[in-house]
């Protein structure tokens, strides 16, 4: 399952994304790929959200990857070491390749 936010993930937005990633979980859907493209900020709320739905897919046996990261988050991820707690990607493709 790919899922694109089409807003930055901050405070406001993020309860929102959480609910719609949650409803693929309660479906039995562990696998996702957020494509970050038309995302241009994540906040530190929204760095949060991420990793509370990574380990929510991982201990469910499934994974949750990050696709098309703007330069300015790509940036956070790694300034916050959370880059190498959640697995980045390029493109979807890719992202979802890793799934399998």
């Amino acid at each position: 399952m790919v899922l694109k936010p089409d807003a930055a993930l901050v405070e406001d937005d993020t309860k929102r994304f959480r609910k719609a990633v949650e409803e693929h979980y309660a479906s039995g859907n562990l696998r996702v790929v957020i494509d970050l493209a038309d995302v241009p900020f994540i906040d530190s709320e929204g760095l949060e959200v991420l990793l509370d739905l990574a380990e929510h897919a991982h201990v469910g046996g499934g994974g949750l990857r990050i696709a098309c990261i703007c330069d300015i988050s790509r940036d956070i991820l790694v300034a916050t070491r959370i880059g190498s707690r959640i697995q980045v990607y390029a493109d979807v493709s890719e992202a979802r390749k890793s799934l399998m």
